[in-house]
Protein backbone atom coordinates (compact mmCIF):
# COMPACT_ATOMS: atom_id res chain seq x y z
CA UNK A 1 0.00 0.00 0.00
CA UNK A 2 1.33 3.76 -0.83
CA UNK A 3 1.22 6.03 1.52
CA UNK A 4 -1.16 9.30 0.10
CA UNK A 5 1.21 12.32 0.13
CA UNK A 6 0.39 16.08 0.65
CA UNK A 7 1.37 18.56 -2.04
CA UNK A 8 3.00 21.09 -1.17
CA UNK A 9 1.66 24.50 -1.65
CA UNK A 10 3.11 26.81 -4.48
CA UNK A 11 3.23 29.63 -2.75
CA UNK A 12 3.02 29.26 1.39
CA UNK A 13 3.04 32.45 4.09
CA UNK A 14 3.64 32.04 7.99
CA UNK A 15 3.18 34.62 10.61
CA UNK A 16 4.75 37.71 8.23
CA UNK A 17 5.50 40.55 10.16
CA UNK A 18 6.98 43.80 8.33
CA UNK A 19 7.19 46.87 9.43
CA UNK A 20 8.82 50.65 8.07
CA UNK A 21 11.35 52.30 9.98
CA UNK A 22 10.45 56.04 9.93
CA UNK A 23 12.21 59.34 11.87
CA UNK A 24 8.96 58.94 14.26
CA UNK A 25 9.90 55.17 15.11
CA UNK A 26 8.74 51.99 13.33
CA UNK A 27 5.35 51.55 11.60
CA UNK A 28 4.24 47.82 11.63
CA UNK A 29 2.57 47.33 8.20
CA UNK A 30 2.02 43.66 8.21
CA UNK A 31 1.07 41.78 11.69
CA UNK A 32 0.90 38.14 11.43
CA UNK A 33 -0.60 37.39 7.80
CA UNK A 34 -0.52 33.65 6.76
CA UNK A 35 -1.85 31.89 3.56
CA UNK A 36 -1.11 29.06 1.24
CA UNK A 37 -1.87 28.80 -2.16
CA UNK A 38 -1.83 25.33 -4.53
CA UNK A 39 -0.66 25.85 -7.85
CA UNK A 40 -3.85 26.58 -10.39
CA UNK A 41 -5.31 28.56 -7.28
CA UNK A 42 -6.50 31.87 -7.87
CA UNK A 43 -6.17 33.70 -4.15
CA UNK A 44 -7.50 37.00 -3.80
CA UNK A 45 -6.51 39.39 -0.32
CA UNK A 46 -8.69 41.91 0.20
CA UNK A 47 -9.37 44.68 3.03
CA UNK A 48 -9.61 48.61 3.72
CA UNK A 49 -7.37 50.76 2.15
CA UNK A 50 -3.71 50.78 4.34
CA UNK A 51 -4.30 47.29 5.67
CA UNK A 52 -0.98 45.43 4.36
CA UNK A 53 -2.00 44.24 1.33
CA UNK A 54 0.50 45.67 -1.25
CA UNK A 55 2.96 45.20 1.61
CA UNK A 56 2.33 41.49 2.23
CA UNK A 57 2.54 41.04 -1.88
CA UNK A 58 6.07 43.56 -2.08
CA UNK A 59 7.33 42.23 0.48
CA UNK A 60 7.02 38.13 -1.45
CA UNK A 61 9.01 39.56 -4.38
CA UNK A 62 11.35 41.54 -2.15
CA UNK A 63 10.45 44.86 -3.65
CA UNK A 64 10.19 46.93 -0.59
CA UNK A 65 13.44 48.47 -0.07
CA UNK A 66 15.16 47.14 2.91
CA UNK A 67 15.47 50.25 4.74
CA UNK A 68 13.22 51.25 6.08
CA UNK A 69 11.13 47.76 5.09
CA UNK A 70 12.18 45.11 7.61
CA UNK A 71 10.84 41.63 8.04
CA UNK A 72 10.82 41.08 11.38
CA UNK A 73 8.82 37.57 11.68
CA UNK A 74 7.72 35.08 9.55
CA UNK A 75 8.49 32.91 6.44
CA UNK A 76 7.49 32.78 2.64
CA UNK A 77 8.17 30.32 0.88
CA UNK A 78 7.85 29.64 -3.43
CA UNK A 79 7.59 26.28 -4.30
CA UNK A 80 9.69 24.94 -0.86
CA UNK A 81 12.22 27.68 -1.17
CA UNK A 82 12.35 30.51 1.52
CA UNK A 83 12.50 33.88 -0.30
CA UNK A 84 13.52 35.63 2.56
CA UNK A 85 16.96 33.79 2.55
CA UNK A 86 17.67 34.02 -0.68
CA UNK A 87 20.32 36.54 -2.17
CA UNK A 88 19.61 39.42 -4.72
CA UNK A 89 20.59 37.32 -7.80
CA UNK A 90 18.31 34.34 -7.16
CA UNK A 91 15.32 36.90 -5.85
CA UNK A 92 15.92 38.92 -9.64
CA UNK A 93 15.21 35.70 -11.34
CA UNK A 94 12.47 34.57 -9.60
CA UNK A 95 11.05 38.62 -10.06
CA UNK A 96 11.43 37.91 -13.77
CA UNK A 97 10.16 34.69 -14.28
CA UNK A 98 6.55 35.95 -12.76
CA UNK A 99 7.48 39.48 -13.87
CA UNK A 100 6.74 42.63 -11.60
CA UNK A 101 4.97 44.93 -13.70
CA UNK A 102 1.44 44.44 -14.48
CA UNK A 103 -1.85 46.59 -14.47
CA UNK A 104 -3.90 47.02 -11.65
CA UNK A 105 -6.95 48.28 -13.76
CA UNK A 106 -6.79 51.45 -11.43
CA UNK A 107 -8.04 53.02 -15.30
CA UNK A 108 -5.63 56.34 -14.10
CA UNK A 109 -4.00 55.86 -17.52
CA UNK A 110 -7.47 56.42 -19.63
CA UNK A 111 -8.24 58.23 -21.65
CA UNK A 112 -6.31 56.88 -24.48
CA UNK A 113 -5.09 59.48 -27.72
CA UNK A 114 -5.97 56.58 -29.43
CA UNK A 115 -8.99 55.21 -27.88
CA UNK A 116 -7.40 51.63 -26.45
CA UNK A 117 -9.01 50.40 -23.58
CA UNK A 118 -5.49 49.79 -22.08
CA UNK A 119 -6.41 47.94 -18.68
CA UNK A 120 -8.75 45.55 -21.30
CA UNK A 121 -5.64 44.91 -23.26
CA UNK A 122 -3.35 44.03 -20.45
CA UNK A 123 -6.48 42.28 -18.80
CA UNK A 124 -6.99 40.04 -21.87
CA UNK A 125 -2.98 39.46 -21.78
CA UNK A 126 -3.13 38.26 -18.98
CA UNK A 127 -5.09 35.56 -19.18
CA UNK A 128 -3.96 34.91 -22.48
CA UNK A 129 -0.43 34.04 -21.24
CA UNK A 130 -0.81 33.43 -17.83
CA UNK A 131 -4.56 31.79 -16.43
CA UNK A 132 -4.67 29.15 -19.76
CA UNK A 133 -7.28 31.13 -21.39
CA UNK A 134 -5.74 31.52 -24.55
CA UNK A 135 -8.94 30.84 -26.89
CA UNK A 136 -11.06 33.20 -24.26
CA UNK A 137 -8.60 35.98 -24.14
CA UNK A 138 -8.14 35.98 -28.34
CA UNK A 139 -12.10 36.37 -28.66
CA UNK A 140 -12.46 38.97 -26.04
CA UNK A 141 -9.62 41.02 -27.25
CA UNK A 142 -10.94 40.40 -31.47
CA UNK A 143 -14.06 42.34 -29.44
CA UNK A 144 -11.98 45.59 -29.14
CA UNK A 145 -12.74 48.61 -31.30
CA UNK A 146 -8.69 49.66 -31.06
CA UNK A 147 -6.26 46.87 -30.67
CA UNK A 148 -2.84 47.70 -28.50
CA UNK A 149 -1.03 47.71 -32.39
CA UNK A 150 -2.76 51.06 -32.70
CA UNK A 151 -0.78 52.87 -29.73
CA UNK A 152 0.80 56.20 -31.16
CA UNK A 153 3.33 56.16 -28.29
CA UNK A 154 2.19 59.47 -26.98
CA UNK A 155 3.40 58.02 -23.40
CA UNK A 156 0.38 60.31 -22.09
CA UNK A 157 -1.04 57.14 -20.29
CA UNK A 158 2.55 56.44 -18.46
CA UNK A 159 2.19 60.23 -17.31
CA UNK A 160 -0.84 59.57 -15.53
CA UNK A 161 -0.12 56.10 -14.25
CA UNK A 162 0.80 56.09 -10.45
CA UNK A 163 2.26 52.81 -10.83
CA UNK A 164 5.06 54.11 -12.88
CA UNK A 165 4.27 51.07 -15.45
CA UNK A 166 6.03 51.01 -19.42
CA UNK A 167 2.59 51.19 -20.64
CA UNK A 168 3.89 52.19 -24.19
CA UNK A 169 6.26 48.81 -24.38
CA UNK A 170 3.79 46.87 -22.78
CA UNK A 171 0.97 47.18 -25.24
CA UNK A 172 3.86 46.53 -27.91
CA UNK A 173 4.17 43.21 -26.03
CA UNK A 174 0.72 42.67 -25.92
CA UNK A 175 -0.41 42.77 -29.62
CA UNK A 176 3.43 40.49 -30.51
CA UNK A 177 1.37 38.31 -27.80
CA UNK A 178 -1.49 38.67 -29.86
CA UNK A 179 -0.42 38.28 -33.46
CA UNK A 180 -0.67 41.52 -34.72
Amino acid sequence: MSESKEKQPLLKIDDLHVSFLTYAGKVQAVRGVSLSMQEGEILAIVGESGCGKSVTAQTILQLNPSPPSVVEGGSIELEGRDLLKLDDAKMRAIRDALGTQFCRRCNYCQPCSAGISISSVFLFEGYLTRYGLADWARSRYATLTQKASECIGCGACESRCPYHLPIRSMLKEAAEKFGE
